[in-house]
């Protein structure tokens, strides 16, 4: 009693005040209402304090109280005098308000262990509902085969309809319907067929998705209500696919889907819908001014169809008739807004391999196959090696994958809240729209113009052209033409690279013909394509491809005008591009190119991961003759000043960090020609004798073919293959396979150049290449600028708390993550495996699981130091675990709230908002420990969730909080890297608490360190000092250095492990810690603290844990 009023008052001088009046107990405190608290002789502020605890408790104890009465009638449901459903219901209703009130009580008082009885008993209630599901279960079953079932109008409409149906056939009612009134799909598909012509499978898929869309169950009663709907049985098909070809006609939105979506919609929109409640009627929805109104459409087939309107009753033959009488209000059908994107296509598509065959990887399109059903849709997409389809059907709150036969939907289906969702969802299997000119509608990184680009142009009138930008973007040009000429001395080539960290500008430019007036025209195009697409206006107005796409085709009339304006007219093929990264959720790191070319230059990808070369200007070229560029900038008629732009032409594709893009002139890839190597047909296994004989297109084929053959031959043969050894691969290619037609020139000036490719290979040229390394963010920041300071805060005493990241929990609820909405699979019944130093063994113990997991707490300080040691927790499940580490004070405290807020909410979560939501609550629970200080702890917890599987596509998220110092990196097991996810941006970030999150292979190999781990780790050259890295001069160099080191030597450490696996990664991390602290430990008990601060390290306790994704 004593200590209970010292910790809700505050004070025990009032102890004996109650003693006094003869309050001895918790119950006579609890008795005492307003008036007779009033009488007691307590400060204000203490008595209203005491009236809420007051209250609350009475609130708790009436709960508890009802709670027992509740549990103890499990007597009556064994004996069977009460119904297990009733129970069951009531029993969950105390739950949510004991829930309710231990959030309230947890947010107002500091009570440690009432929190604890709290848990206890929402514990038991808990099992004590999973027995009554189980038994509830148990009881429908046992008593299935002698119960009866109540019938309603519904199923005595549906009993009338089988019988006349049977009567026919010579079924009865017993052979279809079970005792239960279920029937299994096939078999009452079976009797339907009999009575309705039904002769393709579409007829068939319509009406299941109708009538039994969740199962391979259907009961009496939703066959009634299909029969009052759509009925009679004999025209119920016609009646149906009537109905589902009408626009307004929208089946499975439910009632706050409709206020939702409708809700953005101009007032006279309107839809049809079934209604949710009512099981034989259908709801019409419409939008007056500012509000969604419903209206209950009752159906009883062949009967007209019924409205109330101020309590009158109106009939209606049909629904169109319904629509038509109140034309003044319903103006405009609903449709769903994604119809007006690009992927959708509102045409019906008959063949979508022949549409798609051309089309890269993840190229998708969408579209609706039947006339007579809006609410099924499918997707035609490109895999690796088929072509794929995936049907989508709407159904209530969402839409829903089916199965291969476009109409089963597959038990365990997460439900997509729309269609945009499901897209961001597969983003990796649906990667690119497919649009007519092969440019897909994309989002792009946003980029602030914040620094000048640096740029290199190029060739200049000296014998070496080779320019290097930042070791990420190359380029050379050379003249393979005979000494002395003309060709010779002036080259007329052109390039120009900028680099503005996030994105690559560049142009290649060919001057047609020999001389000053090429070259000019080469050089006054490049320069004019870059000055127009490198301004600050345009690169920060490009938010997506179509804009990329549209300022490139401007470009092109603004390098012609560039070429016509100036007094020495000549003409140039060019081709200019913009390498850039795209929009993708979760910051993946993708790029794209897309590029406009006129004329003859061309741009190949190479892919070392894949050890591919791609064509991506394809059929630029389509004529054999080499003399023909296609077209060109420049005046090419006396009649007029229009350009040659007959093989105009926007070119998309999708780029890989790490591989290289080649933009080439004629005079490097003619010479990768098989015809101008000196090769025939014949001797590439072709039917023809010379290129003449075979078509014209098919030649452009097999030659471009075999330019990209030829050229990933020249790349894998070289001694290197970085941006810099190709282009200088590709020219000396060039150089040497000319050797003999140049040499021939040298010595016959006056000769004509000599034919036959067979002794005179190659085509003398001016010959250009650049290289432009994908996904290398270029530091472009001032090196000189100063790391900022925190502003310094005054000291009122030495007993200041440090900034406190206090949330409370109406702000919690409010709170909105600003991450892609994507789905998670729901979670698995399966065994739970559970990973934990707070498990009752020593916590010094290194603990693992299978090769999945391993995990290890030790201190660093000598052995007769005894510290408390952080606690780790892992949760395991087939499609979903939980991983955390609470470093610091009253960490085993802080772990038990969060993994029992944790483990008991995850059957409520199945997308990235829930698990940032739980993530967040549950660093409200440990937020208000007793007797911990903030900044004396610190916590990384997350989960990792399997995204739904598609054609086998498995896909994994990280998604994890982090307050404080600990850290967590991402091993990639396929190409052995190391990357930090808590140095990420991002996408919460409030009161020094961060949300982060980042999808996973299966493979992968999450790592969490602590402080203490990560300080042994830390660099002491490259930059500064570890333990000085936050003094003020500290440059932003400086500390760019730093974490790029830090993270070379985790990876450096981990690239040594024999067997990548989460136990050896752990065992080596933890050597190495006890390694680099062993001199200041060893001296720790013979020397002073001042003397200790030169050795490295820190004294305390070091975790680690791993965990393999899969």
């Amino acid at each position: 009693m004593e200590q209970w009023l010292v910790e809700i008052v505050g004070l025990p001088a009032y102890v004996d005040i109650f003693h006094q009046n003869q309050i001895k107990t918790v119950e006579d405190v609890l008795q005492l209402d307003k008036a007779q608290l009033e009488q007691l002789s307590l400060k204000k502020r203490h008595r209203r304090k005491l009236l809420f605890h007051t209250v609350m408790l009475n609130q708790v104890y009436s709960v508890i109280e009802e709670s027992k009465q509740r549990v103890s009638s499990i007597n009556e449901l064994l004996s069977g005098r009460e119904s297990s459903q009733d129970l069951l219901e009531n029993s969950q209703t105390i739950l949510e308000r004991l829930v309710k009130l231990k959030d309230d009580i947890s947010w107002t008082t500091d009570r440690y262990e009432m929190l604890c009885k709290f848990d206890t008993i929402l514990k038991e209630l808990e099992n004590f509902i999973n027995k009554l599901h189980i038994r509830n279960k148990l009881q429908q079953h046992l008593r299935s085969s002698h119960r009866r079932i109540k019938i309603d109008t519904l199923m005595k409409r549906a009993i009338e309809e089988i019988k006349l149906v049977g009567g026919k056939l010579g079924i009865t009612l017993e052979d279809t319907f079970d005792k239960n009134n279920l029937a299994r799909w096939e078999d009452l598909y079976d009797v339907y067929s009999r009575s309705v012509e039904i002769d393709n499978e579409l007829d068939k898929t319509l009406v299941r998705s109708i009538i039994c869309s969740t199962g391979e169950y259907i009961s009496l009663e939703n066959w009634g209500s299909f029969l009052k709907r759509f009925g009679p049985i004999e025209e119920s098909l016609n009646n149906l696919k009537e109905m589902c070809s009408k626009r307004w006609f929208h089946p499975y939105f439910n009632t706050s889907e409709c206020e939702k979506i409708m809700g953005l919609c101009p007032a006279g929109t309107f839809l049809v819908r079934f209604g949710i409640k009512s099981t034989d009627s259908m709801i019409l929805e419409y939008v007056s001014e500012d509000q969604v109104i419903p209206i209950e459409i009752t159906c009883n087939l062949p009967e007209p169809y019924k409205i109330y309107e101020d309590d009158e009753e109106l009939e209606f033959e049909s629904i169109e008739d319904l629509i038509s009488n109140f034309g003044d209000v319903l103006l405009e059908p609903y449709q769903y807004s994604f119809v007006n994107e690009p992927w959708f296509f509102k045409e019906n598509i008959i063949n979508g391999n022949e549409l798609l065959e051309d089309s890269c990887t993840g190229t998708f399109v969408m579209y609706n196959p039947y006339v007579y059903n809006t609410s099924l849709f499918q997707i035609v997409f490109v895999s690796s090696d088929v072509i794929g389809r995936i049907y989508l059907h709407k159904v209530p709150g969402g839409f829903s994958v089916v199965n291969e036969n476009g109409y089963t939907i597959e038990e365990n289906t997460v439900i997509y809240k729309n269609i945009y969702v499901f897209l961001r969802t597969h983003w990796k299997l649906l990667r690119y729209d497919y649009s007519l000119d092969d440019i897909p509608s994309l989002d792009v990184e946003h980029m602030k113009y914040k620094f000048e680009p640096l740029m290199i142009d190029g060739p200049q009138e000296l014998e070496d052209n080779k320019k290097n930008l930042l070791d990420q973007c190359f380029g050379n040009s050379v003249a393979t033409y005979p000494a002395g000429s003309l060709g010779k001395k002036v080259l007329c080539d052109a390039y120009r690279i900028s680099s503005f960290k996030e994105r690559i500008l560049f142009v290649l430019a060919d001057g047609c013909g020999w001389g000053k007036k090429s070259q000019i025209a080469a050089n006054e195009a490049s320069d004019a394509f870059m000055k127009y697409m490198g301004t600050k206006e345009i690169m920060e107005g490009l938010r997506n491809t179509n804009d990329i796409k549209e300022k490139l085709l401007e470009s092109i009339n603004v390098c012609h005008k560039a070429v016509i304006d100036h007094e020495i007219r000549g003409n140039t093929t060019i081709l200019g591009g913009l390498l850039f990264k795209l929009a993708r959720p979760f910051h993946e790191n993708e790029w794209a190119v897309i590029i406009v070319s006129v004329g003859d230059c061309k741009a190949f990808l190479y892919d070392p991961a894949m050890n591919i070369v791609i064509d991506i200007t394809t059929n630029h070229r389509e004529n054999l003759d080499a003399t023909d560029s296609g077209g060109r900038l420049g005046i090419v008629s006396n009649e007029n000043d229009d350009p040659d732009l007959r093989n105009l032409a926007v070119y998309f594709h999708p780029c890989s960090p790490g591989s290289i893009l080649l933009a080439l002139s004629d005079g490097v890839y003619d010479n990768l020609d098989p015809e101008h190597i000196g090769l025939l047909p014949k001797d590439l296994d072709l039917e023809f004798e010379e290129w003449n004989d075979m078509e014209n297109l098919e030649s452009v084929k097999v030659k471009n073919n075999y330019m990209c053959t030829k050229l990933l031959d020249i790349i894998n043969d070289s001694d290197n293959q970085n941006g810099e050894a190709i282009v200088e691969t590709l020219l000396n290619h060039a150089v040497q396979l000319t050797s003999n037609t140049r040499n021939f020139m040298e010595e016959n000036p006056n000769e004509r150049e000599p034919c036959g490719y067979r002794d005179y290979p190659g085509k003398m040229d001016h010959t250009t290449c650049i290289s432009i390394e994908v996904g290398k963010m270029v530091n472009m920041e001032n090196p000189f600028i100063p790391y900022p300071q925190k502003a310094k805060l005054k000291k009122k005493n030495s007993r200041s708390k440090p900034i406190t990241p206090r949330f409370d929990k109406e702000n919690i609820r409010k709170t909105k993550f600003e991450i892609p909405l994507v789905m998670i699979e729901n979670l698995f019944e399966a065994e739970e495996i559970v990973v934990s130093n707070d498990d009752g063994n020593p916590k010094n113990e290194k603990r693992s699981y299978e090769g999945k997991i391993a995990a290890w707490s030790t201190s660093t300080f000598p052995d007769l130091i005894e510290i408390e040691l952080d606690s780790y927790h892992i949760e395991i499940k087939s499609n979903r675990s939980n991983i955390t580490l609470i470093t610091g004070e009253e960490n085993s405290k802080a772990m038990k709230l969060w993994s029992d807020h944790t483990s008991s909410r995850q059957e409520f979560i199945n997308s990235t908002e829930d698990v940032l939501s739980e993530l967040f609550m549950a660093f409200f629970h440990i937020q208000d420990i007793p007797n911990r200080e903030y900044g004396t702890f610190s916590v990384v917890g997350g989960s990792i969730c399997r995204m739904p599987v598609l054609y086998g596509n498995t896909e994994w998220l990280y998604l994890c909080l982090n307050y404080g110092q600990n850290k967590a990196y991402r091993w990639k097991s396929y190409t052995k890297e190391l990357t930090e996810i808590t140095s990420k941006q991002p996408y919460f970030s409030q009161n020094l608490v961060s949300m982060y999150a980042e999808y996973c292979e299966e493979g992968d190999i999450i790592l969490y360190l602590s402080p203490v781990v990560i300080h042994a780790l830390m660099p002491e050259k490259d930059g500064i000092k570890a333990a000085n890295w936050r003094r003020k001069n500290v440059r932003l160099t400086d500390l760019q250095l730093r974490d790029e080191s830090l993270l070379k030597i985790i990876s450096d450490i981990l690239s040594r492990v024999p067997s990548e696996s989460p136990e050896s990664f752990v065992e080596i991390l933890m050597h190495h810690t006890h390694f680099v602290t062993s001199k200041k430990r060893s001296k720790l008990n013979s020397s002073n603290s001042q003397k200790l601060t030169k050795f490295r390290g820190l004294m305390g306790s070091s975790s680690i844990v791993a965990f393999r994704v899969g």
